[in-house]
């Protein structure tokens, strides 16, 4: 990984200013010099320098900071006298003087300021500081205009989601988008197509698009920053690659100059990238990032509608599975994701309107009998595992990547984004829960606090609200305890590599069930007086 320098400080700072200016020589000499810069209102510096301060243990105490967020495993990462494999944790470089040295002793560079210049360059920043962001997007208005950054914009899912955000599919035609398509370097030229063609379907809601290979000004007043973590398809990775740790660290810098942005987060690992980015972004509120964990829900809606239609000889169970509702994907990035259907319903089944035959489905597939005798549950390409809703949601993606030679499945992903941030976006409460991968609150299914988890979720006027109240079996709790697990080590071996603290140790004995008493003398295991 290479260091990701951030630079801070209030609108009226002339030390701020004079980095902002070195700042800018340096990425003019250096292809690979990255930076964010973070100004902030007077008013609000204190409060969020002591944020900073205790987010990393600093004491750092002046009107402008500068600290260095470093990789591992790549010269280009330390500085002089530093080993290359030191552990990424953020490091405090101090002042604008500190900063200065450096650029001068590392990077052999420096730049010829004029106090004049610095002088116009405070008066900018306190007019834009000192101006306020932007309100947030008002979600009662369908006119008000939006602006969202869609990071890997050059890849096929991008490709599915801008066409529906462009035509109004997901937020209405009526409302304004600013599209800033965010690719790497060496898909400039990539990016720069898919503008043209986006300007050329003349699509209604597209009010501008602009096209950008830096990070930060890509994400720079954005509403909502749509991330990919990397691909979709195949097993989910027990631990993050390297070079996405470091974008997500990147992108977490980025929007902590963004107040009220919103984020959400796809691909395999999406909950434990969600963590990194928001340990880079301390004043992001953790209810503004979520990660896309409904891909498994769908794909379960679609094998109970299969199973329904082919097994029960009714002309009114034939269903799409767009009428099942409520199904959960407990922790929702796993290789082992399970569904739970305790809580599904189905409605509108097949040609027949109304509850009594919503009604008659939704007990059928609740009856354990349905999964576990008979002829199987129908797959288009071969038998399922004896459980066949959980061989059809783990094997699905498998058998898609086989069909499709590695494709990623662009079009699923692609609609499970769109609609949840329709969800999200809109000014009315769902009716059903959908699978959301939001912050733990330590307080919801025994889920502790610190990391991110696929709950049931509600929407509700822009707020995501894990579904309360919902009844948890036995197996659930287990499935639930599993995945806790497997995200918390996923997620701190993320946080650990990205230079952050890990999250806090699980509860002694969490996820062990309770010890089985055996019977008294004279009591059967049931604990009733045995028979003599």
């Amino acid at each position: 990984m290479s260091a990701i320098f951030v630079i801070a400080g209030h609108g009226g700072s002339r030390e701020y200013a004079k980095m902002e200016m070195l700042a800018d020589q340096l990425k003019q000499d250096l292809a690979d010099f990255r930076v964010t810069k973070v100004l902030k209102n007077p008013a609000d510096w204190d409060d969020w320098l002591a944020l900073i301060n205790k987010t990393h243990g600093w004491s750092h105490n002046d009107n402008h900071i500068v600290y260095r967020l470093l990789g591992e495993g790549n010269p280009s990462g330390a500085l002089l006298g530093e080993s290359p494999t030191l552990s990424p944790y953020p490091r405090l470089i101090g002042d604008g003087q500190a900063f200065a040295e450096m650029a001068k002793d590392y990077y052999h560079v420096t730049a010829e300021i004029k106090e004049q210049e610095v002088d116009l360059t405070v008066q900018g920043n306190l007019e834009i500081c000192t101006a306020g962001p932007p309100p947030p997007m008002c979600l009662s208005d369908p006119g008000a205009p939006m602006t969202i950054c869609v990071h890997n914009a050059t890849s096929a899912i991008a490709y599915q989601l801008l066409w529906r955000l462009a035509s109004g599919a997901v937020l209405g035609a009526d409302r304004p988008l600013h599209l800033r398509l965010l690719a790497a370097k060496d898909k400039a030229e990539k990016l720069e197509g898919v503008v043209m063609e986006l300007e050329d379907c003349i699509l209604p809601a597209i009010k501008s698009v602009s096209a950008s290979v830096d990070v930060a000004d890509a994400v720079a007043g954005s509403d909502l920053v749509i991330i990919s973590a990397g691909e979709i398809g195949g097993e989910v990775p027990e631990t993050l690659p390297t070079e996405v740790i470091q974008e997500m660290v990147f992108l977490g810098t980025a929007l902590e100059t963004v107040k009220n942005a919103k984020a959400l987060v796809i691909g395999n690992g999406c909950t434990a990238a969600a963590a990194v980015i928001a340990a880079a972004a301390p004043s992001v509120a953790k209810e503004n990032i979520t990660a896309l964990t409904r891909i498994p829900q769908y794909r379960a809606q679609a094998c109970i509608a299969a199973h329904l239609s082919d097994k029960v000889n009714s002309a009114e169970m034939k269903i799409n599975g767009n009428a099942v509702h409520n199904v959960i994907i407990w922790g929702g990035d796993a290789n082992d994701v399970t569904p739970d259907i305790s809580s599904a319903v189905i409605v509108g089944a097949g040609s027949v309107s109304g509850m009594e035959s919503a009604n008659k489905a939704t007990a059928v597939i609740r009856n354990p009998d349905f999964w576990s005798e008979g002829k199987g549950g129908r797959d288009l390409w071969g038998a399922l595992k004896p459980d066949a809703l959980v061989g059809w949601v783990r094997e699905r993606d498998q058998l898609h990547q086989k069909k499709r030679e590695g494709h990623q499945p662009a079009m699923l992903v692609a609609r499970a984004a769109a609609e949840h941030i329709t969800n999200w976006y809109s000014n009315t409460e769902s009716k059903y829960f959908e699978n959301v991968g939001v912050y733990s609150d330590g307080g919801s299914y025994k889920v502790p606090a610190g990391f991110w988890f696929s709950y049931p979720c509600k929407f509700s006027k822009g707020e995501v609200q894990i579904a309360s109240g919902l009844a948890v079996s036995k197996e659930a709790d287990a499935i639930i305890c599993n995945s806790v697990k497997q995200l918390k080590a996923r997620t701190d071996d993320a946080l650990k590599k990205a230079g952050f603290a890990e999250t806090a140790p699980l509860p002694e004995g969490y996820g062990v069930p309770p010890p089985v008493e055996a019977p008294k003398e004279g009591e059967g295991a049931d604990g009733a007086a045995a028979e003599s």
